[in-house]
């Protein structure tokens, strides 16, 4: 209903939460995997988490979007992610439904229709973190992360790695971030100095 219309938004990187007490040389910067690369494999067998993008923020508060979308089903995690440099909600975000069938209810109004304002693809983190038995089938996320290592290395980076719901996998990796990360998507946490 409401949240259809022409008004896109572009999404932005975000800085952990926490990290904004930091001076800005000691701050994480966190790269969303579906920020960088967008699902174009269909949904697999339990998938229902689904990317969001073009949130209209300016009429709409997370707490208005998260009950808009509690009318396609049972919404079990809705995480906006932020605007770095505001520390506000972006326009990206993530939405976790209780079942395939509801997430599917949402992505066939907001892609069924050619002026829809919010736009939502699968999440590639939920395919990635799927392994054999998602769309890759296979473990991505173990290559993706010794790349990151590669990379590391080679920026003199003091972390970069992969964080999300069932990452890191390492206890240094664990070290590193301190505590989970808020919302469950996947995503490259960077430090750079």
């Amino acid at each position: 209903g409401a949240l259809f219309g022409e008004d896109p938004v572009s999404c932005e990187l975000v800085f952990e939460e926490d990290a904004a007490d930091q001076p800005p040389a000691e701050q994480l910067l966190q790269i969303f995997v579906d920020e960088l690369q967008q699902s174009t494999a269909e949904a697999c067998a339990g998938s229902c988490e689904i990317f969001l993008y073009d949130l209209p923020l300016e009429d709409h508060s997370p707490k208005d979007l998260e009950a808009w979308l509690q009318e396609f089903g049972n919404v079990v995690a809705f995480y906006q992610l932020l605007d770095a440099q505001q520390n506000q909600p972006s326009a990206c975000g993530y939405v976790r439904f209780g079942s395939q069938e509801e997430a599917e209810s949402l992505l066939s109004v907001i892609t069924d229709q050619e002026e829809a304002v919010v736009q939502g693809k699968w999440s590639l983190s939920e395919q990635m973190e799927q392994g054999a038995s998602g769309p890759f089938k296979g473990d991505v996320m173990s290559a993706f992360s010794l790349r990151l290592r590669q990379l590391q290395r080679g920026l003199g980076c003091s972390h970069l790695f992969l964080a999300g719901e069932s990452w890191p996998r390492t206890k240094a990796e664990q070290d590193q971030l301190g505590a989970k990360a808020a919302g469950g998507a996947l995503r490259v946490i960077a430090q750079c100095s």
